[in-house]
Order: C-alpha cells, then sequence, then structure tokens
C-alpha cells in the first residue's frame, strides 16, 4: 500500500530477510505458484498475490561474508569498489541463490545453492557478482509472467537489499520495460503502508526512479539471464515448489 504513491497496480518487491513480490490481480484473472499467500486485496478490489522466494538476505549475508569480509562496515564499502569495477560475473558463471532450500541431487542435505562456471581465474569478487546476479536473475525467473501480463504498471523495491545500487540496476535491467522505482524512506514504509485504512495520503512512501543501465549492458544482462534459466531447469526443474508465478487460461479467482 506504501506503493501506491507511483501506480494503482505496482509490483511491489521487498528484498528482505527472503525477498518476497506483492501484486494485486482482478478477480476474474487465474494465477497460480506452488509457493504462495493470496489474501483479499487490501484495495477492496481482486486478491492481493503474496509471492516469496526460495532466496533472500539469509543468502545475500553468507556470500558477503564468504566473499568480502566479516566486518560489515568494511564489506560495504568494498562491495561498492567490486561493483564500480563491474556489474556482472566473467561470461559463463552464474550461481542459483536457493542456499537455505534442499540439495537439488542429495536428498535430506540441505544447500541447494549452486555455482556454474568456476574456473582457476575465478576470484572472489566474481563469485559475489554472480550471486547477485543470480538473485536478480531469480526474481525475473519467478516474476517474469507478471512483468509482461498488463496487471503491473511497475516495480517499486523495499528492503535491505533495495540500498545496494548494484541491485536496483541490476532490477532495472531485467524487468524492462517496466519502470523501476524505490523507496526514499524505506524505514517506515512498513509504517505507512500500515496506516493506508486511516489515510492512504499518509500511507502513500515516496519513492525514486531507478536508471537503467545502458544497452550494452543491458545485453551482458539478458545473456546472463539465459544462462541461468538454462541451469536452473537442468539442475532444478523437477522441483514442484520451485515454479513460477503462471496464468491460467479460466476464469476464476487465483489459486
Amino acid at each position: 500500500m506504501a506503493a501506491s504513491a507511483v501506480s494503482k497496480k505496482p509490483l511491489q518487491i521487498s528484498l528482505g530477510t527472503a525477498w518476497v513480490g506483492n501484486f494485486v490481480l482482478p478477480e476474474n484473472t487465474t494465477g497460480r505458484s506452488p509457493f504462495q499467500l493470496v489474501l483479499p486485496s487490501p484495495s477492496g478490489r481482486g486478491r492481493l498475490i503474496v509471492q516469496p522466494l526460495h532466496t533472500g538476505n539469509v543468502a545475500w549475508d553468507w556470500g558477503v561474508e564468504t566473499f568480502v569480509g566479516k566486518d560489515r562496515r568494511r564489506a560495504f564499502g568494498e562491495l561498492g569498489r567490486i561493483f564500480e569495477d563491474e556489474l556482472l560475473p566473467p561470461e559463463g558463471l552464474t550461481a542459483v541463490p536457493w542456499n537455505t532450500q534442499a540439495n537439488p541431487l542429495v536428498p535430506g542435505a540441505l544447500g541447494g545453492g549452486t555455482f556454474v562456471g568456476v574456473s582457476a581465474h575465478t576470484e572472489q569478487g566474481h563469485f559475489i557478482r554472480a550471486l547477485a546476479a543470480g538473485m536478480a536473475y531469480e526474481l525475473l525467473r519467478v516474476f517474469d509472467e507478471v512483468r509482461v501480463s498488463g496487471h503491473v504498471r511497475c516495480v517499486v523495491l523495499g528492503g535491505g537489499a533495495s540500498r545496494g545500487v548494484f541491485f536496483r540496476a541490476l532490477v532495472a535491467s531485467l524487468f524492462r520495460p517496466l519502470d523501476v522505482f524505490v523507496f526514499d524512506d524505506d524505514d517506515f514504509a512498513g509504517t505507512r503502508g500500515v496506516l493506508h485504512t486511516l489515510s492512504p495520503a499518509v500511507a502513500r512512501a515516496p519513492v525514486r526512479r531507478v536508471t537503467r543501465p545502458s544497452e550494452a549492458i543491458h545485453k551482458r544482462v539478458l545473456d546472463g539471464y539465459r544462462l541461468y534459466v538454462e541451469v536452473f531447469k537442468r539442475l532444478y526443474g523437477h522441483i514442484r515448489t520451485g515454479g513460477a508465478f503462471t496464468f491460467g487460461r479460466r476464469k476464476g479467482r487465483p489459486r
């Protein structure tokens, strides 16, 4: 509801401990995924879809501590340098950030995170770039049908990881042609949303538009996404709960 200042049809994505997307579908639209929550729309029409991902800041925090450093203040400074030098990992390197899920090949074993394309020349900075890109790719994999459906008109980012300029750039590139915005006062966005029933005007949080990367970077981002999807299909395609959000063809409530 805090994202309603931008559009009546936002895809609001919280980049927090778990990454979660929220959007409203009309009553006569059927959509589903194996891993979602369907609620009455806070605006009074349609259904609110709450779609968690199998990744989030648990995976990101692990990556920062492992590949950048455990001193948070110093690590954040180092991250700025790493991503200022280069947004994306080397060609052929990708990461599926399912760190909190089951191993896709060993039943009963914890740890579904995967790096593919590691060579003798892979550096720590390459790993953290691959992880960041993989998390953004997972967002698009789950929400790609939503992106092109016409049921959402923009993306609004919130949550701790939305402060990362590199995450914003990746999402802005992947979710074209939708505009991407980020909350200006993310710490209070949740509070604003709670106040929507009392005052819609107070609930609306200020946002800023995210600048899209150049066409050259956009092409490389899409190339990386295609590799990610191929790796995902081969290793995780059999896992039912990993299915993306899809739209049905029959009329009815979202399921």
